[in-house]
């Protein structure tokens, strides 16, 4: 049987205020306005199985208020709640689920839930918890789910989660299907967790996901996370950290992923990833760090990515990293402006390196590791780079950007053909990334029309000389063709190359001649007929190549129908062939 009193004016629970209802399974006083409960107020509910005392005004649980309730499954508190004694649910041996609401608990004290043998599922909903006490949760051996929906906790002191051996996952569940244990005390308020707060939370060797990212943690002490040695993911950003005190994380041997970032830390001790042998992520984007000098992350034997953007950096020092198995770091959003050349040579497997927005003034670091290093993704965009050396360039790398530095634009077209000539040259997949003349920002020059005929001369010397080299291929390409005996693919394997290269000389020159002349109102009209005519032949040498390259596509298929129909014929002629 049920029984409804919600939407009631009760007020006070005397005792044996229900007697005679023994039949009864489920009570709802749900907005009963209720602020008072006496001891004894339930007995004679022998059957009760749920009952919900959720949106009330009671301030206090006193010892033994729940007495009398031997069947009790389900437990609803809530509203206004801001104490809860210790032995407060004596008595509910047989109680399942806990749902408290809407309360302001000052503290979670020692023992408050001793004699619920029974919980497995304990729920804080909008509430505070101000403090939890060691021990809060003793006696609890059969939770486990402890879940904090919209809840703040602001302390958590030595020996809070002790006794939950069988644990399986705190706060809102992440995943049901993530594979891990997982504690989740995102968002909470958490201002300190003391050292071995965790301690007995779970048994020894989970395999544990913990998130505390988002609260107002402004220290990370020594031995914090004592108890949680199966851990392999720790979040702690969105915090206010300021300090990692030395071996902050030594009992984390398993930890694989630590991220920090958005936090205030401006140094990195001595010791301070002391124990993390394990670790291969390291996440301190958005810090305030301004030094990566005394080899801090010597320790991190097996660190694949290294996280430092956006923090205060102005080089990077030679003992920066030591000899590290890293091959992503990622430092852009720093003020760097030097590297020291030999940095790198300790990372040789470092494949991704991303120092963008930065104000590095040249690459010449990249010089000292030689043709053989590993990096094949480079991002050197927005910087202050007036000049890309090839030269610098490793033989495996497959991407760069440079978007956004100084380049002067008149010095843009040749860089970016050196990249793609070297490119085409001595690596196996050419280069991505460097876009094209139109789409690569540059720095454009003083505009302004020469002043002397020589100084004109000069700008459009050697285009004679280019234009007559071009025509000769040409030339050479049209006696080829009239040859009929001989091969077409011949012919472009000869003169393709040469005049490939003409065309892009003459690219390379009308754009540099672009520049020189533009002006925001008007071409000098010689200039303007030159360039029409230069930017004419360009284009039709490059149809006329794209087309003879169709052609002789065509002329290979009509010689192997040919073939093929002849020797269809030659085979219907002779049966025996």
């Amino acid at each position: 049987a049920s029984l409804n009193l919600s939407l009631n004016n009760l007020f006070i629970l005397q005792e044996s205020i229900f007697n005679g209802l023994s039949a009864v399974t489920t009570l709802d006083l749900n907005f009963a306005r209720i602020r008072k409960i006496e001891m004894g107020a339930f007995k004679g509910f022998e059957t009760l199985k749920d009952l919900d005392l959720s949106k009330n005004s009671v301030s206090e649980i006193f010892p033994k208020t729940f007495i009398g309730l031997p069947k009790l499954s389900t437990l609803k508190l809530g509203v206004h709640m801001s104490y809860l004694h210790s032995n407060a649910f004596q008595g509910l041996e047989a109680v399942r689920s806990l749902t408290v609401s809407n309360c302001h608990l000052i503290e979670l004290p020692e023992a408050v839930f001793k004699g619920m043998t029974g919980l497995e599922n304990l729920i804080f909903e909008q509430s505070d918890l101000v403090t939890i006490k060691p021990k809060a949760f003793d006696g609890l051996v059969n939770l486990q789910h402890l879940r904090f929906d919209d809840t703040k906790i602001t302390n958590m002191e030595l020996g809070a989660f002790s006794s939950l051996s069988n644990i399986r996952s705190t706060g809102t569940i992440l995943d049901p299907n993530y594979g891990l244990i997982q504690y989740n005390f995102s968002r909470m308020s958490i201002q300190r967790i003391d050292s071995g707060a965790f301690a007995g939370l779970g048994k020894p060797g989970n395999v544990i996901y913990l998130d505390l990212d988002g609260n107002k943690i402004f220290k990370i002490v020594t031995d914090n996370f004592v108890g949680l040695e199966g851990m392999r993911t720790l979040h702690l950003t969105e915090n206010v950290i300021e300090e990692l005190q030395p071996n902050s994380f030594r009992t984390l041997k398993n930890l694989i992923h630590l991220s920090l970032g958005f936090n205030k830390i401006q140094d990195l001790q001595p010791e301070v990833f002391n124990g993390l042998v394990s670790l291969r992520y390291l996440n301190l984007r958005q810090n305030k760090i301004k030094s990566l000098s005394g080899n801090r992350f010597r320790l991190l034997r097996n660190l694949a990515t290294l996280i430092v953007s956006n923090n205060s950096l102005a080089e990077i020092p030679v003992d920066a990293f030591g000899n590290l198995p890293i091959n992503t770091l990622d430092v852009d959003a720093n003020s760097i402006r030097a590297v020291h050349q030999n940095t790198f040579n300790d990372l040789p497997k470092l494949i991704n390196l991303n120092i963008s927005h930065n104000d590095l003034i040249d690459i010449g670091w990249l010089k000292a590791l030689g043709l053989a290093h590993s990096i094949r993704n480079l991002d050197l965009s927005y910087n202050h780079l007036k000049e890309i050396d090839n030269k610098n360039l490793g033989l495996f790398l497959r991407r760069i950007d440079i978007n956004g530095n100084n380049i002067p634009c008149e010095n843009l077209p040749k860089i970016l053909m050196n990249l793609k000539a070297s490119s085409i040259a001595y690596r196996k997949y050419p280069l991505s990334g460097l876009g094209s003349f139109d789409n690569v920002s540059c720095v454009p020059m003083q505009f302004s029309l020469p002043k002397n005929e020589a100084s004109v001369k000069e700008d459009f010397s050697g285009l004679e000389a280019l234009l007559n080299e071009t025509d000769e291929i040409v030339e050479a390409i049209v006696g080829d063709i009239a040859d009929s005996s001989t091969d077409p693919n011949e012919v472009a394997e000869k003169h393709f190359g040469p005049l490939e290269k003409r065309v892009d000389e003459l690219r390379m020159k009308a754009n540099k001649i672009n520049i020189r002349y533009r002006s925001r109102h008007a071409y000098d009209v010689d200039v303007y007929q030159a360039l029409l005519i230069i930017l004419c032949v360009v284009f039709c040498l490059s149809q006329f190549m794209g087309v003879y390259k169709k052609c002789v596509g065509n002329q290979t298929n009509i010689r192997f129908r040919r073939e093929q129909s002849e020797i269809e014929l030659f085979a219907g002629t002779n049966p025996t062939s």
